[in-house]
């Protein structure tokens, strides 16, 4: 019995918001965090949100802050970007002023981004059925000179793909069929970052789902 009296208070008290919820627990309201590149990261939430001067931190391995700014927000993700990012390093971030549910204290959440070995990278291949055309997005902004992309089976065969569109960080390209569950390797030739360094090849593998 006092057991159960126990329990009833205690969800009392959290529906009250006299209780805080730790951020260890508030974290796995955070159901992804992609860092786009040029800085940008985007954090996804499980579930709707509200804000209340939302503020974000970042820090460093050793523990050095680093400045970020909030770009964007909606009811379910949160964009901000970050100055004096390093190439292949993990970073900390904690987002305050933001609640889940419209109810309970507005607390603060916390989670990790990784930053590619070079901005000069692909960053995700999306493979659009219908069309039969594959999407290349890149961590920041390129330039192309005579580009050329060439799809690499599971099996090693190739085949040069027709670029339909370029953009300041993306092409798209005829692919044609491609099997679903299978893997396959994109190589962009012809690519370098905007005004940056001499044109080189990247590549990327990926899953057709």
């Amino acid at each position: 019995m006092k057991r159960k009296i126990f329990a009833w208070m205690l969800a009392l008290l959290f529906v009250c918001g006299l209780v805080k919820v730790p951020v260890e627990a508030a974290s796995e309201q955070i159901r992804k965090t992609t860092y786009e590149g040029n800085g940008e990261v985007d954090v996804d939430f499980n579930g709707r949100v509200q804000y209340k001067n939302v503020k974000v931190t970042v820090k460093a391995p050793d523990g050095t802050k680093l400045k970020a700014v909030v770009t964007d927000k909606d009811s379910d993700d949160l964009d901000f970007k970050v100055t004096g990012l390093e190439p292949n390093t993990k970073y900390t971030y904690t987002i305050s002023g933001v609640r889940f549910n419209k109810s309970g204290s507005f607390m603060k959440v916390s989670g990790t981004f990784k930053t590619p070995k070079t901005e000069l990278a692909i960053r995700k291949v999306k493979y659009d059925r219908e069309d039969k055309e594959l999407e290349i997005e890149f961590f920041s902004r390129v330039q192309f000179k005579n580009v050329k992309v060439t799809l690499i089976d599971e099996n090693g065969g190739s085949k040069k793909l027709k670029v339909l569109e370029k953009d300041r960080d993306e092409l798209e390209v005829r692919a044609g069929t491609l099997k679903r569950g299978h893997t396959y390797t994109i190589q962009v030739q012809g690519v370098r970052q905007y005004k940056k360094g001499s044109y080189t090849t990247v590549t990327k593998s990926f899953t057709v789902k």
